[in-house]
């Protein structure tokens, strides 16, 4: 009796134990501080998804470093904005974009010339039917990149008023 009951107690520990594990691994990817340094490149620039919808020094200091990595020390053209989705509705994000708009401004006037910001500007509001998606993001262009964005737009502009 005393061996069913060790047994026992045994296999319930062993059960508390994986269910711990799986608690604190779980609650440690949550709090991994992945912002900043996930960069999706694309062919307008790299774009850096901010998980907490608002930008920090450290977050806007890894995404600077990260662009001076792939492009070199050229002047950089910021956009911001955000994607409605999930728990995130319109109101809301265009208060989020708007706080990382005038966050970047601000970095761009009071680092002293730290970094090489040539143009800020906000990009629509974006919205995506998913419910798990919500986000805002930073996306970091080129002089060239930003020249052939605002051309596609121009050209687009022109087409609708035809």
């Amino acid at each position: 009796m005393v061996g069913f009951v060790g047994l026992l107690s045994c296999a319930l520990a062993a059960v508390f134990l994986v269910f711990v594990v799986m608690l604190l691994s779980f609650l440690q990817a949550q709090l991994a501080p992945t912002e900043g340094t996930y960069k999706l490149a694309t062919e307008s620039g790299l774009v850096f998804p901010i998980e907490s919808h608002i930008l920090t020094d450290e977050v806007f200091r890894s995404m600077m470093v990260t662009y001076d990595r792939v492009y070199g020390k050229q002047p950089v053209y910021i956009s911001t904005s955000c994607i409605i989705g999930g728990m995130l509705d319109g109101a809301t994000a265009k208060r989020y974009a708007t706080y990382n708009f005038v966050f970047s401004k601000r970095k761009a006037i009071s680092e002293g010339g730290e970094y090489d910001i040539a143009q800020i500007d906000s990009l629509p509001i974006m919205e995506r039917e998913s419910k798990l998606s919500s986000m805002c993001f930073i996306a970091m262009k080129t002089e060239e990149l930003h020249r052939q964005f605002e051309e596609a737009n121009n050209q687009a502009t022109v087409i609708e008023n035809e």
